[in-house]
């Protein structure tokens, strides 16, 4: 069954999702090991699960799992993901489209904290 795009992908180790637009894209972001590993989750934006596995030539092949979606298990791993970087999110929230959430997610999380060499190299930008 073909996967409609975009999808969610939560890496399973750190709980941090993203968002592709394409399987190039998803094989410039993502390790083959870690997908043979199974350390990834995948869902359409619509929730509908994601397999993924390792399948020569292009190495990574994507296919929908179910008919149905699974959008009480990507509104959890959303929920997550946004408690990771302090956003809030509403239990009302629950009816939001997947995608709209993530989105939310993104825009509302604060800016990633510079290391000790972003800001040495900050204060020689003038």
């Amino acid at each position: 069954m073909s996967v409609a795009f975009p999808v969610l992908v939560l890496e399973r180790d750190s709980g941090d999702i993203m968002r592709f637009d394409s399987v190039a894209d998803m094989q410039k972001q993502m390790e083959r090991i870690d997908v043979e590993n199974t350390e990834y989750l995948a869902w359409e934006s619509s929730g509908r699960p994601i397999s993924m596995m390792v399948e020569e030539p292009l190495w990574l092949k994507i296919e929908s799992k179910a008919n149905e979606p699974d959008t009480a298990g990507l509104f959890s791993a959303l929920q997550r993901f946004a408690e990771s970087r302090g956003v809030k999110v509403e239990a009302g929230e629950c009816n939001t489209p997947p995608l709209g959430l993530y989105e939310k997610i993104i825009a509302q999380s604060p800016p990633a904290k510079r290391g000790v060499l972003g800001k040495l190299f900050k204060s020689h930008r003038g």
